[in-house]
């Protein structure tokens, strides 16, 4: 995922970021967060049980 948020970001458009809630700082290991928040224009806090993927596509590991 971190290409295409470097892509967005080096093609001026925004990189926004939803989230189930807002880590205190140091809660996470720095090397396992998957985008930088340098790169991060926004952030959508969402505390739904399971977030839509797409219009029609609930939440999916794979």
């Amino acid at each position: 995922m971190l290409p295409l948020a470097m892509a967005a970001r080096n093609s001026g458009d925004l990189v926004i970021v939803q989230a189930e809630r807002i880590a205190t700082q140091g809660a996470l290991n720095p090397r396992k967060v998957k985008i930088s928040g340098v790169l991060v224009d926004c952030v959508v806090v969402d505390q739904t049980e399971h977030h839509e993927q797409t219009f029609g596509t609930f939440y999916s590991a794979a």
